[in-house]
């Protein structure tokens, strides 16, 4: 395997998040992509299981085998369509136009909270963007929620994301693509190679 090399003009520094899109994974497709309207943080942690074999009182050997990702999801505001890829939401509207009222509701029990992709484009300073994406997301519970007297309530979300086994790539957990020019990622199902 050769080492990949630098290519002139394609992004490498990245810094502000530009769209963060979530589409529900049903087993065998994804759904349309809903970009998150005020997104706010996507964070990544890789998680990996680590092992090390001691010989005559030292370390000669080191594991470490990357398993999944713990993800942390910020968003500005309570976006139906996106709690609904994200969680199952129950959504229904009552009201004439001007006084319309949007009823939502989250289940317990059943079939528990859905999977899904996200995928987030950052800004680069090279011109372009890049995209990470991780294919199979599960939250751990519904966004939290916290009140703070004279701010903004921002829903957050922890979440674990694991490889798609049916993906052409099937024990790919993070797809990173360096766009030169910056892309929407319109389409789960090619982004994530699912056949």
């Amino acid at each position: 395997m050769s080492m990949p090399t630098f290519v002139s003009g394609v992004p490498q520094s990245i810094y502000t998040l530009t769209d963060l899109r979530v589409a529900r994974w049903d087993g065998t497709t994804y759904g349309t992509p809903v970009s998150l309207a005020e997104g706010q943080t996507l964070e990544f942690e890789p998680q990996a299981d680590t092992d090390q074999k001691k010989s005559y009182g030292l370390i000669t050997r080191l594991l470490s085998v990357f398993t999944s990702v713990n993800i942390t999801i910020g968003v500005g505001l309570i976006q139906a369509n996106a709690w609904w890829v994200m969680i199952r939401l129950a959504v229904s509207e009552t009201g004439d136009s001007g006084d319309k009222i949007q009823s939502l509701g989250v289940d317990g029990g059943g079939a528990g909270l859905p999977y899904f992709g996200v995928v987030g484009n950052f800004a680069s300073d090279d011109a372009g963007d890049v995209a990470i994406g991780i294919p199979r997301v599960k939250l751990d519970a519904p966004p939290s929620l916290a009140s703070e007297q004279n701010q903004f309530i921002l829903p957050e979300s922890s979440a674990v994301g694991i490889a798609n086994t049916i993906s052409a790539t099937p024990k790919r957990i993070l797809f990173i693509d360096q766009n030169q020019q910056a892309k929407v990622i319109s389409n789960f199902n090619t982004f994530f190679k699912i056949s």
